[in-house]
C-alpha cells in the first residue's frame, strides 16, 4: 500500500502566508498573537451580559495521537540474488546519463523503490519510496536491514499495519534471523489548547540537559527539552510547521478529528532512542507498541471539548 505524501496545499499554505504577513508588521513582538489564541483573532472575546462565559473558558482538545517516526533494525543476511541485482542498479544510479539513472528502480509488491547512488557509511545499498527508507548491509557487525518508516505512511495506516507491510518487503531482501528490533520511536499527540504556550522557562520540571524556546519572525513556535539525549521532547506549533514542510496530508486528518477553521494545532512529541528503550525492556515492536505509556504521555479526552 502506498501513501500520498502531498495533497493540495489549501488551508495550510494560506496559514503560512498569514504568518509571513504577520511577521512583516511593525514591532513583531508587540504584533504577535498569544500562541494559544485563535487564528485571525487579535484578542479574546470579552465577557459581557450578551456573551457566554463559555467563549472565554480555557479548553483542551486532543485531535490525534500515536507514532510519528519509527526506526526498525533487522538482524539477518542479505540475500545473494538481491545483492547482485542491487549492485547493477546502484551502478545505473551512479551513471552520468539521466536515462540510465531512471532505470535504477527495484519493484517489490506494491512498492517501487528508487535505488540511490550512495548509501550511509557501513551500508551497501539505500532504497527509498514514499513509505520506507531501507538501508541494506553485507556486514555481520550491522543489521542486515535498517528501516525508517515515513511519517505520512504511519499517519495513514498506523504502526501495526506499516510493520506488517514492511515485513513482506524485508522477507524479499534478507534472510531475517529474528523479528525486528526498535531502534527509535517518536510518540506524539496533536491538540488544540486555548492557553498561551510561551510560559516561563522555569515552569519546566525535567532532568533533560536543556530547555530551549524558539520563535520565527517574532512568532513563538515552541520548546525543545533535553535535545541530544536518549529521550527528549518537542512542544511546537505543528500547523505552521506542516505548512512550511508541505505535510498537507495532515489537514484532512485533523478536520476528521474535529479541528475547526479558527483553531491552531500544536504537537507534543517524545523521541525515545535505543538506549532508553532497552532500559525500559522494550526491544521488540510488539512490546513497545503495547506499552506506549512508556513514551511519556497518558491521554484522556477533555469532556469540555
Amino acid at each position: 500500500m502506498k501513501s500520498k505524501d502531498r495533497q493540495s496545499p489549501g488551508k495550510l499554505s494560506q496559514l503560512a502566508a498569514q504568518e509571513e504577513a504577520a511577521s512583516a508588521r511593525p514591532s513583531a513582538r508587540g504584533a504577535q498573537r498569544p500562541a494559544g489564541s485563535r487564528v485571525g483573532a487579535e484578542q479574546d472575546t470579552q465577557p459581557s451580559n450578551t456573551v457566554s462565559n463559555n467563549c472565554n473558558k480555557e479548553y483542551f482538545k486532543a485531535l490525534r495521537w500515536g507514532v510519528d517516526s519509527l526506526y526498525l533494525s533487522y538482524p539477518g543476511k542479505l540475500l545473494p540474488k538481491v545483492d547482485e541485482r542491487l549492485t547493477v542498479l546502484k551502478l545505473l544510479a551512479q551513471s552520468a546519463d539521466p536515462a540510465e539513472q531512471s532505470l535504477a528502480q527495484y519493484p517489490l509488491g506494491d512498492h517501487l523503490f528508487e535505488v540511490k547512488s550512495m548509501a550511509p557509511r557501513g551500508f551497501a545499498f539505500l532504497l527509498e519510496d514514499n513509505a520506507f527508507r531501507i538501508q541494506l548491509s553485507r556486514s555481520t557487525k550491522l543489521p542486515a536491514a535498517y528501516v525508517k518508516i515515513s511519517s505520512s505512511y504511519l499517519a495513514h495506516v498506523g504502526p501495526e499495519k506499516a510493520a506488517i507491510a514492511l515485513q513482506m518487503v524485508i522477507d524479499e531482501l534478507i534472510d531475517p534471523f529474528e523479528p525486528a528490533n526498535v531502534s527509535r520511536i517518536d510518540c506524539y499527540v496533536d491538540f488544540v489548547w486555548s492557553g498561551n504556550m510561551e510560559w516561563d522557562r522555569a515552569s519546566w520540571v525535567t532532568r533533560g540537559g536543556g530547555v530551549d524556546s524558539y520563535s520565527e519572525d517574532g512568532i513563538f513556535t515552541g520548546w525543545v527539552v533535553g535535545r541530544g539525549g536518549v529521550i527528549f521532547a518537542w512542544l511546537y506549533y505543528k500547523q505552521l510547521q506542516a505548512a512550511k514542510i508541505g505535510a498537507y496530508y495532515l489537514l484532512p486528518l485533523w478536520e476528521q478529528a474535529g479541528l475547526k477553521s479558527d483553531e491552531q494545532v500544536w504537537r507534543l512529541e517524545f523521541q525515545l532512542r535505543r538506549e532508553v528503550l532497552m532500559q525500559l525492556g522494550l526491544k521488540k515492536l510488539d512490546s513497545t507498541l503495547g506499552n506506549l505509556m512508556a513514551c511519556g504521555v497518558t491521554l484522556q479526552r477533555n469532556g469540555s471539548s
